[in-house]
């Protein structure tokens, strides 16, 4: 009779181990998955803000082009001319007319 209630003792022990370390198990890989899926959501955001960066970075080297080209004269009156039709003493400007892709 004893050996039958320390058998039942001993799977009963058994049993809630098994339990406890089950939970532990699926605890610690949702844990796992939790991280996982934080680390794509990061590394999707850095892809994001590299290439936010890059397209800043661009921005600023043709600022920085415009900047150096502003500072010379003789390119802010060629662009005032060209760009508001500003003419020379004795120079005449012409509209031609533009021709149509369609034909």
């Amino acid at each position: 009779m004893q050996k039958k209630k320390t058998r039942k003792v001993r799977h009963a022990v058994i049993n809630v181990l098994m339990v406890g370390v089950f939970i532990t198990a699926v605890y610690l890989l949702f844990q796992v998955a939790l991280e996982i899926i934080a680390t794509v959501q990061l590394s999707n955001q850095l892809t994001q803000v590299e290439e936010h960066l890059e397209d800043i970075q661009n921005e600023h080297q043709y600022l920085s082009e415009q900047k150096d080209k502003l500072l010379d004269p003789e390119y802010v009156k060629n662009y005032a001319r060209a760009g508001f039709m500003l003419s020379k003493d004795g120079e005449q400007i012409f509209f031609l007319p533009q021709a149509d892709d369609d034909e």
